[in-house]
């Protein structure tokens, strides 16, 4: 299955939007991507700005495997400003 990093990007913006209870989606910027068999492993980084000010709401770093199918198999986050 051929997958872009917009599909793996979308995925993991709308995991962390849901686990952190945001309002909006967050910025999500990978830092390490790897296809090990039958997963994808990956780690970046995440910030959720204010609409009318730009201001940093939240941000944080987060890890996580999802199977060929885009389904979350583990996700850690740390918000690193809250």
């Amino acid at each position: 299955m051929n997958v872009s990093i917009q599909e793996l990007k979308y995925v993991i913006t709308e995991t962390i939007k849901e686990a952190r209870h945001l309002f909006f989606n967050p910025i999500v910027k990978f830092e390490n991507l790897k296809k090990i068999n039958d997963h994808y492993e990956i780690s970046g980084t995440y910030e959720l700005r204010g609409i009318l000010t730009d201001k940093i709401i939240e941000s944080g770093k987060f890890k996580a495997v999802l199977n060929e199918e885009l389904e979350v198999i583990s996700l850690e986050i740390t918000p690193t400003k809250e």
